[in-house]
């Protein structure tokens, strides 16, 4: 009770105040709302001295803390994000003509196919830039008939491996078949402003970047909020169970070469957690803008049983041996492989299964 008391006398003194100023109109020089500054009181924003956006200068990723003190503010602050960055939903795509950005899922089951579909359609809502959508699907049976029109749907038979859930090397697959100049690699559980694909283009082509991680806060709704937005395409202003920034995961786009030059995904990864930390670690060889100012949606799943557990091989095994390897070293290694191909992954056999720990459970993932 103690703990709880200072924490909200904290934040009754010290947050409230900044809080609700970060919901004014007021832009900066760069055209940044209020909002895109807002942070925890220990952390530390770098603004972007040549656009929009801020870059987290604390390693980790963070919810912000003040909120379950501050009763209907988070509410009101993804009301403000969206009228600033709309998300509009579409059964149909509304750009046409060759695509300029391919959007890329890995997915595997049926307990998360309704939210997948669902960040499609904010997808498809795209406005301005044409785009592609591919998902490499390892579910059994195949999932292709789920999709809206225009998805292409690969199916990818893993019966002749061993069990686990493969995203690095559905999302490679995925990559062998894009067309678009951008690549983007999309977790299917996260919705997309519609203004995504323009900044994008923005940044990569028109910019000098050849990555991007434009996210700045990712809202996290609830069950019941989830089910209310699967079944009407409305965003209740309420019911939010974090709000988070500074993560690597979830969504990031890199130029189509850019991909290929530093060896997409490393397929050794399989089953939960890894993947997108080290391909994220080898961003850094390039130009990556990681200056966030788009806000996204996070649609409530169950989580993953195995994602955090102490024994999960990969993140506390695998992980820590491999990134102590030079980045320049692991894009020559992966850069040589034939890797993204649906015959097999490569290697064949995932890190973790050369590891002598308990079995991690497995289950639908996407």
């Amino acid at each position: 009770m103690f703990k709880y008391l200072k924490e909200y006398l904290g934040v009754v003194l010290k947050d409230r105040g900044r809080y609700y100023r970060a919901l004014g109109d007021e832009r900066d020089e760069h055209g940044n709302p209020p909002w895109v500054h807002l942070c925890n009181r220990a952390e530390r924003l770098i603004a972007n001295p040549n656009g929009p956006g801020v870059r987290c200068d604390f390693p980790f990723s963070s919810k912000l803390h003040a909120l379950p003190f501050l009763s209907g503010f988070d509410g009101k602050l993804l009301k403000k994000v969206l009228a600033d960055w709309p998300m509009r939903f579409s059964p149909t795509r509304q750009e046409t003509g060759e695509p300029v950005i391919s959007f890329l899922f890995a997915h595997r089951g049926t307990n998360r196919l309704r939210q997948l579909v669902h960040v499609i359609h904010s997808i498809l809502g795209q406005a301005g830039i044409a785009n592609e959508i591919i998902v490499a699907d390892l579910t059994h049976p195949h999932l292709g008939s789920e999709f809206p029109e225009g998805v292409t749907h690969i199916s990818v038979d893993d019966s002749h491996l061993t069990p686990g859930w493969r995203k690095a090397w559905a999302f490679n697959i995925a990559a062998r078949q894009a067309t678009g100049k951008i690549l983007v690699f999309q977790d299917g559980d996260i919705c997309v402003p519609r203004d995504y694909s323009r900044e994008l283009v923005r940044q990569l082509l028109d910019g000098d970047w050849q990555a991007a991680s434009l996210q700045r806060f990712l809202f996290y709704l609830s069950e019941a909020t989830t089910e209310k937005v699967l079944a009407g395409n409305d965003w209740p202003h309420g019911g939010i169970e974090e709000v988070t920034q500074n993560w690597k995961g979830g969504t990031i786009a890199i130029r189509r070469e850019c991909f290929f030059d530093i060896g997409g995904f490393d397929e050794g990864f399989v089953d939960w957690g890894g993947e997108d930390d080290e391909f994220y670690d080898r961003c850094a060889t390039l130009r990556h803008n990681k200056f966030g100012y788009l806000p996204f949606v996070h649609l409530w799943h169950k989580t993953q049983p195995d994602r955090f557990a102490t024994w999960n091989r990969t993140l506390h095994q695998v992980m820590p041996v491999l990134m102590k390897r030079p980045r320049e070293a692991r894009i020559s290694e992966l850069v040589s492989r034939d890797w993204g191909r649906t015959a097999s992954p490569v290697p064949a056999i995932g890190y973790k299964d050369t590891i002598s720990v308990p079995e991690a459970a497995t289950g639908d993932v996407e």
